[in-house]
C-alpha cells in the first residue's frame, strides 16, 4: 500500500512511469536512503544491508508505525490532490484522513497538521482565498472531531505525572542533530530547481520545511526534543529521498536511455536490498523472541492463571514475552512504553526485589545496570557525560535520588506490596543465586526446568 501511494505520489511531479516506480520502490525498501548520502562507505555499508543499519533504515521493526505511516501518506496525498482541485468531495476525504492521524499517532498528526498550517498561511498571502477556505474547512472539521483526543490530552498534562512522563520520554539537553542540515540542503535545491514549475513542488519544499521547523517548535514549546529523530526517520526521510531523485530526473529527463537503466538497477538494487535484508532482519527480530524454557513457562501460566492475574518478574525478556506468549497483565512493564510514573516503576521493582529477599544494596546496584536503568527511567537517566554528549549515567540525579528512595521503600514495604495487585512471580535461572525468597509473603507453588513459579500468599 505504502509503495502504490508512493508511486502516484511521485507521479504527481514525474510522468515517466518506470521511474516513478524505481522511486517509489526505492523508498519502500530504503526509506532513509538519503541519510547516508553522500559518504560513499556509509553507502556501501547501507546496500550491504549491515545489521546495525536494520532497525533504524527500513520499514521492518513492526506492525506500527507502517500503518499508520499508509493513513499519514494518504492524508498528504489528499492534501495534495485538495489544492489541485479543492472539490467537496477531496474536503471530505482529506477531513477523515486527517482524524485518523489524531487517533493513531502523535508524530504524523502534529507533522500534518503543522504542514496544512503552512500550506494555509501560503495561500492566504498568495490571496488565493478560495482554497485558503478549503484548507481551513478540512482544519476545522478535523479540529472539531479530533478535539476528544485533544481534551484528554489536556486533562493529561494538568495530571501530575505528565512532568515525569515528558522527562521519561523526551531529552531536554539534546541539542538539534546536525544530521538535520542535510533536509535543509535537499529542501533548498529543490526550491532552487523548482522556484518557477508551480503549485505541486512548492507543497513538496513546505513538507520538507514543516520538518526543519518541528525540533525548534519542540523545544520552544515543551522546552525538551520530543524525539526530533522521529520526525526525520518517518517523515523528512523518506521524502527526501523523493526529493532528491525528482530533482535528478530533472537533470535527466532529456536522456530517455539512460533513465531507464538507472530505473531497472535502482529497481534491481531495491528488490536485492530488500531480500537481504528481510533475512537478516528476521533471524535479529527471532533472536529477541526466541524462547527455550521458558516456553514451557508460558505454556503453564496460560492453562493455569485467569487472564487478569498478574505476573511479575525482574527479568526484561520475560516481561517482554509475558504479553506475547500468555493472557496475563505485566506487573513491572517497560518504562519507555507506558505512561506509569517513574517513582511507581521503582516501587514495583523494590516490591519483587524485595520478595525474592535481594538486600538493599543490591537493589542499588541492580540500578547501576544500564539496562535496568534506562528501563525504569528512560531519559531521566540520561546526563552529559564524557565529551558532553547525552548518555546513561549512573549518577544521573534521578538514579541518585533512587537509590535513596530504595532505603525508605523497604522501610514501608508492607504498604507498598498492597498498593499494586500481583498474583504470581517468576523467577529466571540468571537470578537463582541471588535471591532468598520471603516465604511468608511468597510460597513456591512449582518448578519448570530452572524457573520457579511463586504465589503471592494472600492470593493462594
Amino acid at each position: 500500500i505504502i509503495f502504490l501511494l508512493f508511486y502516484f505520489f511521485i507521479q504527481l511531479f514525474i510522468k515517466n512511469k518506470l521511474f516513478a516506480v524505481a522511486v517509489a520502490l526505492l523508498t519502500v525498501m530504503m526509506r532513509d536512503f538519503i541519510a547516508v548520502i553522500p559518504y560513499p562507505k556509509a553507502v556501501i555499508e547501507y546496500l550491504l544491508a549491515a545489521d546495525n543499519q536494520l532497525y533504524s533504515l527500513i520499514f521492518l521493526r513492526s506492525f506500527h508505525p507502517q500503518l499508520t505511516f499508509v493513513i499519514f501518506l494518504a492524508a498528504i496525498f489528499s492534501l495534495f490532490k485538495l489544492v489541485k482541485k479543492p472539490t467537496k468531495a477531496m474536503i471530505v476525504t482529506t477531513s477523515v484522513l486527517s482524524v485518523l492521524l489524531f487517533y493513531s499517532y502523535i508524530f504524523y498528526w502534529t507533522y500534518f497538521f503543522a504542514f496544512s498550517s503552512l500550506v494555509l498561511v501560503y495561500f492566504i498571502l498568495k490571496k488565493d482565498y478560495k482554497r485558503s477556505f478549503r484548507l481551513l474547512e478540512v482544519l476545522l472539521i478535523a479540529l472539531t472531531i479530533g478535539s476528544f483526543y485533544l481534551y484528554n490530552i489536556y486533562k493529561f498534562y494538568t495530571l501530575d505525572l505528565n512532568q515525569d512522563f515528558t522527562q521519561r520520554t523526551a531529552l531536554a539537553g539534546q541539542p538539534i542533530p546536525l544530521t538535520i542540515a542535510r533536509y535543509v540542503a535537499v529542501a533548498l535545491l529543490f526550491l532552487i530547481f523548482f522556484k518557477k514549475n508551480g503549485r505541486p513542488h512548492l507543497l513538496l519544499f513546505l513538507l520538507l520545511f514543516t520538518g526543519l521547523l518541528i525540533p525548534l517548535a519542540s523545544k520552544l514549546i515543551i522546552g525538551a526534543d520530543l524525539e526530533t529523530l522521529h520526525y526525520l526517520r518517518r517523515v523528512m526521510m523518506p521524502f527526501s529521498t523523493i526529493a532528491l531523485f525528482i530533482m535528478l530526473h530533472k537533470l535527466l529527463e532529456n536522456r530517455k536511455s539512460l533513465l531507464r537503466i538507472l530505473s531497472v538497477s535502482l529497481i534491481a538494487i531495491s528488490i536485492l536490498f530488500s531480500i537481504k535484508a528481510q533475512i537478516l532482519a528476521k533471524e535479529r527480530v527471532i533472536s529477541d523472541y526466541r524462547i527455550g524454557n521458558e516456553k514451557e513457562v508460558f505454556t503453564w501460566l496460560k492453562n493455569n492463571t485467569k487472564s487478569d492475574d498478574v505476573v511479575g518478574s525482574l527479568s526484561v525478556a520475560f516481561n517482554l514475552g509475558l504479553p506475547t506468549y500468555t493472557n496475563n497483565k505485566v506487573y513491572f512493564p517497560r518504562m519507555d512504553r507506558t505512561i506509569q510514573p517513574s517513582n511507581e516503576g521503582l516501587e514495583r521493582y523494590v516490591v519483587l526485589s524485595s520478595l525474592l529477599g535481594i538486600p538493599k544494596d543490591e537493589q542499588k546496584n541492580r540500578l547501576r545496570d544500564e539496562i535496568l536503568l534506562s528501563y525504569i527511567f528512560a531519559y531521566q537517566a540520561y546526563s552529559k557525560i564524557g565529551s558532553g554528549e547525552l548518555g546513561l549515567d549512573i549518577n544521573s540525579p534521578k538514579s541518585l535520588d533512587a537509590q535513596k528512595k530504595i532505603e525508605s521503600f523497604a522501610e514501608d514495604f508492607d504498604l507498598l506490596i498492597d498498593r499494586y495487585k500481583l498474583d504470581y512471580l517468576v523467577v529466571t535461572p540468571e537470578q537463582l543465586s541471588d535471591i532468598a525468597p520471603n516465604l511468608t509473603k511468597i510460597q513456591p507453588i512449582t518448578s519448570i526446568g530452572e524457573y520457579i513459579i511463586f504465589k503471592r500468599v494472600n492470593a493462594i
